[in-house]
């Protein structure tokens, strides 16, 4: 994921081989945000009306799972993706926080890695977040 703003090494963590991932927001379906624990899944209900970037039910039921310490797993392929949502909002500064993004490095072992919040200035950023892509 492209991160402006934001200067790495990153804060990551590594989870040993075939160790159970931990609970993750694994990704959006329609009017859903779903939950992976291991094998189970859990869908938490919001109001799916308009653009993603922009839902207000969306964007307060994603802070409260990050307040709780869920990771948000990374989809680069996935345009409307929980994490990218997560970082376009930390640049737009409607996030003022980290969060934590997931991947896996090989399908027994995932990896965390913290994302810090934007700085202007740091590797070029003006401090725009943009378009959403979405």
């Amino acid at each position: 994921m492209l991160l402006p703003g934001r200067r790495p090494p990153f804060d990551v963590r590594i989870g040993a081989a075939h160790a159970p991932a931990p609970l993750s927001v694994s990704h959006l379906e329609r009017g859903g945000i779903v939950l992976a624990d291991g094998a189970a899944r859990q869908t938490l209900a919001f109001d799916d009306h308009g653009p993603r970037c922009d839902n207000p039910a969306l964007f307060d039921a994603l802070l409260r799972l990050n307040a709780a310490g869920v990771p948000f797993q990374y989809q680069p392929q996935v345009v409307d993706a929980p994490a990218r949502l997560m970082a376009w909002w930390q640049e737009a500064g409607r996030l003022a926080d980290t969060f934590a993004e997931i991947a896996w490095l090989s399908p027994g072992q995932w990896r965390i890695t913290t994302i810090p919040v934007p700085v202007r200035g740091v590797m070029g950023w003006d401090g725009s977040a943009g378009p959403f892509p979405g």
